[in-house]
Formats: structure tokens, sequence, C-alpha cells
């Protein structure tokens, strides 16, 4: 009911509608991690309200129901549902809608409930012919915990090797972290990690992507500026040069990013790695003509750096494929030109020092 187009238009309706569903006391302890409290009459508060007393029957409903507390906890998620939509209808500036003063806060705070709610609820035994809701309920909690990534290792790590045999699950349910977890609902649980897993890879490498793309344009945007720091490099040349380094914390990130995505051939990344390689290029050049034209004291120094993952840990260079054997062509001769006279400047895991 709560996303009913022609209620949320309404808003004295939908307010109505909220204040029905009010605890009796609303605690301060709800809000203790939010930054932005929400203000009694507010929508963000009648939310809220309703929330904490859906929240109150889902847990009476978890000691005597697993079915009930389903219920509650679908219900829960279609009110998250109902805020999302809710802010979408109209616009926000500074995290608060200008019209009730929603923040959007209350957004993320209560998916992380959510969560912890759909994670209780899987630690409950349920009935084995419950495979569809137990379905429904695992990819809530996956969805709204802090970190799906990590989520998924757990499970898949410490949570699955806990399933026994047909023979001895009944006996051992009540020793495992997850009943909801056992021979009847095993493949209910692979199947939804399996899928869960391949979109928030997706999501990662998009993400990558993203930062090989635009991380090339940045520093681009940076070399623009690039004359303004040789003129002003005399007077504040710790500041620059500090500057400089922290950016090439982020140049190593992009490098082994290009490298991970051609050894895993991500097509995504890897269209746009020639472009970025570019903008790092030149922006070794830049920093080396910069110190070598400078009276600076300082020296410049490019060598092989070893080869490490996105963690730090190192690897072997066998891991990444070869450059000249990944497919990547640049598009632009005259760059091409400059690579080959100038390999030892445009090794992946060059440095300055």
């Amino acid at each position: 009911m709560l996303n009913l187009p022609d209620l949320l238009k309404e808003k004295t309706i939908l307010s109505d509608l909220l204040q029905a569903f009010q605890p009796l006391e609303m605690s301060g302890c709800f809000f203790q991690e939010m930054r932005l409290i929400p203000s009694p009459g507010n929508m963000d508060y009648l939310y809220s309200g309703a929330y904490i007393f859906l929240g109150g029957v889902f847990d009476a409903a978890t000691n005597f129901s697993f079915t009930l507390a389903s219920e509650v906890l679908l219900t829960l998620e279609v009110t998250v549902t109902s805020i999302r939509v809710f802010l979408n209808r109209s616009p926000c500036e500074n995290g608060k809608d200008t019209c009730t003063g929603f923040s959007k806060e209350i957004i993320p705070f209560l998916c992380n409930k959510l969560g912890a709610y759909a994670q209780k609820l899987l630690m409950h035994k349920c009935d084995k012919d419950d495979g569809e809701m137990v379905q429904k309920i695992l990819r809530i909690y996956l969805g709204n915990c802090p970190s799906t990534l990590d989520s998924l290792n757990e499970l898949a790590c410490s949570v699955l090797p806990q399933v026994y045999s047909s023979e001895t699950s009944t006996k051992d349910d009540n020793h495992r972290t997850f009943p909801t977890l056992c021979s009847a609902t095993m493949t209910v649980w692979c199947r939804v990690m399996h899928e869960e897993n391949i979109s928030a890879l997706n999501n990662l490498v998009t993400v990558h992507a993203m930062a090989v793309k635009y991380g090339g344009k940045f520093i681009d945007s940076f070399l623009r500026v690039f004359d303004f720091l040789q003129i002003q490099f005399p007077m504040h040349k710790d500041l620059i040069l500090q500057m400089i380094k922290e950016l090439q914390k982020a140049t190593r990130t992009i490098q082994t990013l290009c490298s991970e995505a051609k050894g895993s051939k991500q097509t995504a990344i890897t269209c746009k790695i020639p472009a970025t390689k570019r903008s790092l290029e030149r922006f070794l050049f830049h920093v080396k003509a910069l110190l070598y034209t400078t009276p600076s004291g300082c020296s410049f120094w490019m060598g092989n750096l070893k080869h490490k993952d996105l963690m730090g840990q190192v690897v072997s260079s066998q891991a990444y494929l070869d450059e000249e054997d990944d497919g990547i062509k640049d598009d632009d001769p005259a760059d091409a030109i400059v690579d080959h006279q100038h390999t030892n400047v445009s090794t992946p895991h060059s440095s300055l020092i």
C-alpha cells in the first residue's frame, strides 16, 4: 500500500497512514547513528516511527513464527522502497527535501537495519518448504548489508562448509550459524549467492572502468596548470613536490587497475587503457621536465616497481599479460611512435623519486 502511486502523491493521506503505525514512544536510541535526526511531524520522522513499530512486530514474530516474521520483513523492505519513491518526487538540497525537510540519510540508515533484520531471520529455523521465502530473505540481507562482497566471502568460506549431509542436518541444525541453510535450501543459497556475486563484480568492474577513464581525464586537467606550478616551484617547492607524490599514489593505483584488467581480459576497462596510459606518460614527462629545468636539488629516477595487486600484495609479473600481447592498440600513430621510442617511460610500473 505504501508504494501506491496515488497515495505517494497525496502527502496528507500518506501522513495519516503512517501516523496510524506510530509506536507509543519514540526512543532516541533509534537515531543514535544518524547525523541529521528527523524532527517530529516531518515525513522522515513518521516513516521512522512506522519502521520502529514494524521492527517491534518483527522481533515478537521471530519468537514463534518464521512465516509471520518473513512477511513483516517484506513490509519493512516495502517501507524503505516507499521512502525512495517519495524522495524521488521532489528536489533535495544539502541532503534534505526542500519542502518537507526529509533527510536522505534515512535511507542508508534504515537499509542497514533492514539487512540486520534479514540476517537475524536467517539465523532462525525454517520449514523445508520455505525455500522461496529464504531466497527473498537472503536477497534482502545481501542487498542491504554494509558490504555485499565481504558478506558473500564470509558465507562462502565460513557458513556453507557448515552444511552437513541430509542424514545429520536435522540433528545439528541448532549448532549452525544459519539454520535456514540446510540440505533442503542449499541450492537456493548457492543460486542467490552466485547471482549476487556476479552483480557485485559487474558493479565493481563498472567502478574500475570509471576510475581508469576519469583518472586519466583528471591527470589531463592537472597538466593544464603545470605551467603555473613551474612558475611557483621556486617559492613553493616542498608543497608542490608533496602534491606530486600524493598524485603518484593515485597513478600507481590506476596502473594496477589497468594491469589487472588486461590480465583478466575485462574489455569494459581495457578499451579505456590506451588514452589513460598516454595521460600518465605525459604526467611523467612533465614532472621530469619540471625537475630538470628548475634548480631544486631534486633528482628524477624511473625504474620498475614490484608488481602488486589492489590489496598491495606482491604478485608475479607473469600474472599480467604483456602489453604487446594484450591486443590493445593506440588509435593515434604519433602516440604509438612515442611509445616505441620511450618504452622506459611508459613502463606500467614507473616511479619518480
